[in-house]
């Protein structure tokens, strides 16, 4: 592997240990409901008048259209519970930034 020495190495060994503390707070249930909520509400607003949402996000683009199913079925995974054991899987359900993209949503769609 390409970051065995990384792995080895005691810096490694630190970035794993918080990388996991980290992800044990995530993990709890009350992050999971904030997840499952923030992309309940998202999707909501998409399927009940998706031309105010759009009027107040100033468009709908292509990356808009992306991001914004990305973060909703991420949202999802994260809030029903499922733990990706991929770094890949890791990264592309990193809570934080989809937390980001929910509460820049939601703060557009309802004070744009």
């Amino acid at each position: 592997m390409p970051f065995d020495w990384l792995i080895k190495s005691n810096l490694g060994s630190i970035l794993m240990s918080e990388w996991s503390q980290f992800n044990r707070v995530l993990q709890q249930r009350w992050c999971r409901m904030l997840s499952l909520c923030l992309a309940s509400i998202c999707i909501g607003n998409v399927m009940w008048n998706p031309t105010y949402l759009v009027s107040h996000i100033d468009g709908f683009s292509n990356l808009t259209a992306i991001t914004l199913l990305w973060a909703s079925c991420g949202g999802v995974v994260h809030g029903v519970g499922y733990r990706p054991r991929s770094v890949l899987g890791q990264v592309f359900v990193f809570v934080p930034v989809i937390w980001f993209f929910f509460a820049n949503m939601l703060i557009r769609f309802n004070w744009g």
